[in-house]
């Protein structure tokens, strides 16, 4: 089986639970869910989809060398995802399980088990994601997982020398993934941390992915959608939303469709929301010790320091402008 990957390139794919897992229901499905959640004309940001997201995860740990249950566990790992992604968790703050909290339980209640028991793998050891290190850390440390989605993002607007040297500085050490130099680790540290802060984590990103929880929340509500469409894909939902009578959803859907302006009002609010800070600090290679690289170069952890600040309760305005919102091609 070939797979083209915009990261990665061409693999040919001989595994068979690889191949079945490809062409699997749940695996299908992540193709109909975007990578941030929100839909084209709704969002500033190009996106990609869990599916690539999740292929390009389980090419990046074979070019790693890990082993195929840790290939099909970075496969899966995002099986679990509600259409919109993390939004939903927006939509139930803590009243129902994260994504990575119910991942054990979706893949036991799907077709899965069954392909894996075919190939001799026990699927509760292959949704253990805790297990399986390549694939999964803790933040702020390196993981295929962080890796991919930060170099997908990157090819999105570019394919340059920069994904090659940073893939041919990656290896494993020890069950984790390091750089082999300084240099490539800050170039992937400072790229994590302009995205971040500057698209998926920008402030106008994540009032508008909780403008669509709203929507989602009043859907829910009113009956317009239910629990068993969220995991469903985005469309099914988008579909049924915006073809609602509810006065409520269309005025919010129609602010999402348009170009607006953000006001910071700490004071009188319209809207009020948690911004988190996420940040990687890889692991290196320095003087033939692992390090992190904060730990020896000054100007990342002096930057890191910095943008510390930046993050925090986003309380602000909105102002909505008559244009409709530029799609990223």
């Amino acid at each position: 089986m070939q797979v083209l990957d915009e990261v990665y390139g061409q693999f040919e794919i001989s595994d068979p639970v690889l191949i079945e897992l490809l062409n699997s229901p749940s695996i299908g499905r992540l193709k109909g869910i975007r990578q941030y959640g929100l839909p084209p004309n709704y969002s500033l940001l190009k996106s990609f989809t869990r599916y690539e997201h999740s292929v390009g995860t389980m090419l990046l740990l074979r070019i790693l060398g890990a082993s195929l249950a840790e290939q099909v566990a970075g496969l899966l790992h995002d099986v679990s995802h509600t259409a919109f992604s993390h939004i939903t968790e927006f939509v139930f703050h803590r009243d129902r399980p994260t994504q990575d909290e119910r991942h054990m339980w979706f893949v036991l209640s799907s077709e899965l088990p069954a392909i894996l028991l075919r190939y001799g793998l026990e699927p509760k050891l292959i949704a253990d994601l805790p297990h399986h290190t390549l694939l999964e850390q803790p933040s702020p440390s390196l993981c295929a997982d962080r890796i991919d989605y930060t170099l997908h993002e990157y090819a999105l607007d570019t394919y340059n020398g920069t994904l090659n040297l940073l893939l041919r500085n990656l290896e494993t050490r020890d069950g984790r993934i390091v750089f082999r130099t300084p240099h490539a680790a800050e170039i992937f540290g400072m790229m994590y941390l302009d995205y971040n802060i500057n698209r998926w984590g920008s402030a106008e990103q994540i009032i508008r992915q909780h403008l669509l929880a709203k929507a989602i929340r009043i859907g829910l509500d009113d009956g317009t959608i239910s629990l068993d469409d969220l995991f469903d894909v985005d469309d099914l939902v988008l579909q049924k939303l915006t073809h609602t009578k509810n006065p409520a959803i269309r005025a919010t859907l129609d602010l999402l469709s348009k170009d607006f302006e953000l006001e910071f009002d700490e004071k009188n609010p319209e809207m009020s929301v948690p911004c988190g800070f996420q940040y990687v600090d890889p692991e290196v290679l320095f003087r033939k010790k692992v390090r992190k690289l904060s730990s020896i170069n000054s100007y990342f952890a002096q930057t890191l320091a910095e943008k510390k600040q930046y993050r925090r309760q986003l309380n602000v305005r909105i102002h909505p402008k008559s244009t409709i919102l530029k799609v990223a091609n």
